[in-house]
């Protein structure tokens, strides 16, 4: 099985990029696909590697209408839209891997697991454009003659087809920020004195047991000249210390004038334990 059409690139004389799905036998753009993609796709100003995906999603829904003999545009003013049979044969075709020049993409026989489908991130994207086309063009077709009960079946093929879309598409990215160290050395490149203020503040032991649980070692915290004081969420360049004096684990508290006090009473345990 191939695809019905091709996505053709071209550069316009402004120098921006364009793309257009065109029959491969005449050459000749398709009216809506293209009016989708432009009013949609471009004039939100999203790049040409956004207009080409939605390009070839829209692709994968023409060519399972025309294997299965469907007249998309037909149907819509007919009323009769997708069922949720259909709408998983649309799924299903949204998982094949295609190659650009338009069959299925063709796989090393040496290779012993061949992947003949597509991530989920591609198939996500497919199924959003699909989902997408089919709502504006059931609107474009029937226009002001959308009834109450047209627009829940147009709306009920949209959440349909959104649905269908992989779950767990961005799990695998985890996204992971600097750690209190990296934070540290960057404020000091950004600003030495400030840097250099808040890696010499003093430190003294507060004898507070903290149950058993982890420890922080609190800096002050400078903002616009003026350092904040312990306990009031400042927790930067944190670290764990052990009291050389005592077996159990103590917190640090900058600016504390004794190891052998309590803790200043602005110091509360949200801001001196971390979880």
């Amino acid at each position: 099985m191939r695809l019905g059409y091709r996505t053709q690139g071209f550069v316009l004389g402004s120098g921006e990029r364009y793309c257009l799905l065109v029959d491969p036998d005449s050459g000749m753009p398709l009216f809506y696909p293209n009016l989708f993609v432009t009013t949609q796709v471009r004039n939100r100003s999203l790049s040409v590697a956004s207009m080409d995906a939605a390009s070839a999603a829209i692709n994968v829904l023409l060519t399972y209408c025309t294997e299965r003999g469907i007249d998309l545009e037909s149907r819509i003013r007919a009323r009769r839209f997708f069922n949720p049979a259909e709408l998983d044969a649309i799924r299903d075709e949204c998982q094949r891997r295609w190659s650009k020049h338009g069959g299925p993409a063709v796989v090393p026989f040496r290779r012993r697991k061949a992947r003949q489908r597509i991530g989920a991130g591609s198939e996500y994207a497919r199924l959003t454009h699909i989902a997408n086309y089919l709502r504006w063009l059931s609107h474009t077709l029937l226009g002001f003659t959308v009834d109450e009960s047209t627009a829940r079946q147009i709306d009920l093929v949209h959440r349909g087809l959104i649905g269908r879309r992989p779950v767990g598409k961005r799990s695998a990215a985890v996204k992971c920020g600097p750690t209190p160290e990296q934070v540290v050395t960057l404020q000091e490149v950004v600003d030495p004195t400030a840097g250099h203020a808040a890696s010499t503040a003093p430190l003294a032991w507060v004898e507070k047991p903290l149950d058993g649980r982890q420890g922080v070692a609190a800096r002050p915290r400078e903002r616009n000249g003026v350092t904040a004081p312990a306990g009031h969420g400042s927790t930067d360049n944190v670290s764990m210390m052990q009291n050389p004096h005592q077996g159990d684990r103590a917190l640090l508290i900058p600016g504390a004038h004794s190891a052998h006090h309590s803790a200043p009473s602005h110091v509360d345990e949200r801001a001196s334990v971390t979880g």
